[in-house]
Parts: C-alpha cells; sequence; structure tokens
C-alpha cells in the first residue's frame, strides 16, 4: 500500500515550467524584480522557498506578486511544486499550523497550476488573513475581516476600535501612524 504524500503549491513569478528549480532569493541575481520586490522588511528566511498544502495560499501569493510596488510587477502564477530535498523540508513560522505553510531551500515545479491569477490586496487578505497572528498569539484578522490592533500599538493606548474605519481586509503594509494627530490612516503607493 502507498502512502499518500501531500501535494504543495507555490504562488510567484510566472514564466516557469515543470522541472524548472524554484530558489531561495538570496541567491537571485542583485537586481532581479523578484529579489527586489521582497527583500526590505520581508519577514522571511531568504534562503529559503516557501510552499503551502492549501492552493489558494499559493493564489494569494501569486497576487501579491503582482501587487508589488515596482514597476515589473506582473500576474503571478501557481505552480504545484516538490521540496528539495525533501527531507529539509520545514513548516513556516510566519503562519498558524492550520495554514499548512512549509519552506525548504529549493523546490522543483511539478506542474502549472494556474497562470496570471489576478486579484488585489483585500483578495490576498481574505485568504492569509484567518492564518496570521501578532507575535503575542492574537488573530491579525476578525472573522469579519477587520484587522485588529498590533501589540506594539496596543501598548501605546489604541485599540480594535481605532482601525476598524478603515475597512475590512486592510493590508498591514498600508497602514500608517501620524504621530503628531495620533491617528492611523491608509496609505497607498
Amino acid at each position: 500500500m502507498s502512502i499518500k504524500r501531500p501535494r504543495y503549491f507555490h504562488g510567484g513569478v510566472p514564466g516557469l515550467a515543470a522541472g524548472d528549480i524554484i530558489i531561495p532569493r538570496n541567491e537571485l541575481p542583485d537586481g532581479s524584480f523578484d529579489r527586489i520586490a521582497t527583500s526590505e522588511g520581508y519577514p522571511a528566511d531568504p534562503a529559503m522557498t516557501y510552499f503551502s498544502e492549501r492552493v489558494k495560499v499559493a493564489r494569494a501569493y501569486a497576487m501579491r506578486f503582482a501587487n508589488s510596488p515596482t514597476p515589473a510587477a506582473r500576474e503571478g502564477w501557481v505552480y504545484e511544486v516538490r521540496p528539495v530535498p525533501a527531507e529539509a523540508i520545514t513548516l513556516d513560522s510566519d503562519f498558524i499550523a492550520s495554514a499548512k505553510c512549509w519552506c525548504a531551500p529549493r523546490c522543483e515545479i511539478v506542474a502549472v497550476i494556474e497562470r496570471a491569477v489576478p486579484g488585489g490586496y483585500r483578495a490576498i487578505n481574505r485568504i492569509l488573513g484567518p492564518y496570521m497572528e501578532w507575535t503575542d498569539g492574537r488573530a491579525v484578522y476578525t472573522r469579519e475581516g477587520y484587522m485588529t490592533i498590533c501589540p506594539e500599538l496596543r501598548k501605546q493606548g489604541f485599540t480594535d476600535a481605532h482601525l476598524r474605519p478603515l475597512g475590512p481586509w486592510i493590508s498591514v503594509d498600508h497602514i500608517r501612524y501620524n504621530a503628531d494627530e495620533q491617528r492611523l490612516y491608509v496609505w497607498r503607493p
């Protein structure tokens, strides 16, 4: 009897094919779009590639690729992948375990699942939001999609009610704090 192995999915750069190897960010050329789009302030380990058992998570990362602030942004693709080497797979600690997100030094593309994945940051947050937690273990978003206040701003006296007027599924990357006015607001590049 054979053991059923999980299928893994990766969302990102378009145009790859079965057999191609996805390498980690730190091995990309310095001026490459993919390295620039995910370099400064990006929390993931640059020596790893990331994938999930949930195709919708990979779709969100394909969408995120298209929504980067760089001029060369384009709609990402979703791939079925296998970790390389298979024994090097580890849990991606950026998400709660139910997200079924993993990482490995590389992954090999098994098949192209979807090309040119459309979607904006709210669609991305609808998918990824339920799997995100702040450093204190609280959910980043409510069930209705409203962001909760991060621990750092909670210490300054802000509450979840301060974020509610910004709307559901707002991206943490788009929230700015105005110290002079003691208020939070939405910023888009």
